[in-house]
């Protein structure tokens, strides 16, 4: 995060457009830290316009039935550990600029840049499902696969408050035009909650082999109770609140058929969550690489543990248990380059 004296300083389009195309991936960093204690939706000036119901609930947080959840070694643990942009304040930048990999959900079929916004004086919103089906049989037909069906859908919720800021001009702009206009937000006190859902299915017929392919994933940033955290700015000092919650999960399924039998099939899950207490950052100076105070309670698959703060030139120590059954390991996290 780079220092910034009085206030956060946003592109809220790219917030956005990130927001919404969330079949996976973590919310830009700028925007990461600064969440601070969320236990409240209220607004300081004027009413904010009605919060969506949640798309997600304490069941979607659970591995689902008939799925296994892939397994990180004790060296892939640590590794991702020292890679992960939400355990830093500064993570330090790549020597080399490289370009992220594409995912196999084609982003482009779920495009949202024409979406308008709802906003008053204290809140904007965005509330939609994309049916991206005829973009998909699109894709396969370009890539001359013989498509038996697909179903692709995306839905989102994002909603923002400030209570430091007047956001009624946002009212009925779309997101491609805030994009074109390099749109800045900044605020200092306010509520945040984005969440998606995307679901694609499909059938497919290659040389003989028929495959049923699924995969459903969902994301949550917000508190544990599934509402928007709130996140406030004092001078230099940025708090993360104890009830904001960071939530990734990816389900997939595979089945290949031939002649009316089965070949093989697996079911796989992946899951990243991040709970945070006590945790501060001091953005008085761009050497400050780690949060300054306080934990992050963490879960990667098979993995649990602590990452503990002490200070934002000492590296962090976390303390992993390998569930079920290994004993726990500590150590101190090294600091290294971002990937992109």
């Amino acid at each position: 995060m780079n220092s910034r004296p009085n206030s956060a300083v946003l592109g809220l389009a790219g917030l956005l457009i990130t927001t919404l195309t969330m079949g996976c991936g973590m919310l830009p960093k700028k925007w990461r830290t600064e969440h601070s204690n969320s236990t409240a939706q209220g607004q300081q000036q004027g009413q904010g316009l009605p919060l969506e119901t949640s798309l997600l609930g304490a069941d979607d947080l659970k591995v689902s039935a008939g799925y296994t959840l892939s397994t990180i070694s004790k060296s892939g643990i640590i590794n991702n550990l020292n890679k992960d942009p939400a355990l830093y304040n500064k993570q330090p930048k790549p020597k080399t600029t490289s370009t992220p990999p594409t995912t196999d959900q084609n982003i482009d079929c779920f495009s949202t840049k024409d979406l308008t916004l709802q906003a008053n004086k204290t809140s904007v919103k965005a509330f939609k499902s994309v049916d991206g089906t005829d973009c998909y049989k699109q894709e396969y037909s370009k890539e001359g696969v013989n498509l038996v069906s697909v179903k692709a859908t995306y839905r989102f919720n994002f909603y923002l408050t400030c209570s430091s800021k007047d956001l009624s001009y946002l009212n009925g702009k779309k997101i491609s035009e805030l994009e074109a206009e390099g749109e800045i937000f900044d605020c200092t006190n306010g509520t945040y909650l984005s969440q998606s859902v995307t679901d694609i299915e499909s059938t497919t017929i290659i040389d003989g082999i028929t495959t049923l392919g699924k995969s459903h994933t969902i994301y949550h940033d917000g508190t544990k109770i599934f509402g928007p955290c709130k996140f406030s700015i004092s001078g230099t000092s940025n708090t993360t609140g104890d009830d904001c919650v960071k939530f990734l999960k990816f389900e997939n399924q595979q089945k290949n058929s031939a002649n009316g039998a089965d070949i093989d099939e697996y079911k796989t899950a992946t899951i990243y969550q991040h709970s945070t207490t006590g945790v501060t950052d001091d953005t008085s100076s761009s050497t400050n690489v780690w949060h300054n105070t306080g934990k992050i309670d963490i879960i990667y698959n098979n993995w649990t543990g602590t990452v503990t703060y002490k200070g934002s030139n000492t590296a962090p120590i976390y303390l992993l248990k390998e569930t079920p059954t290994s004993a726990p390991i500590t150590g101190s996290l090294t600091a290294t380059e971002a990937e992109y």
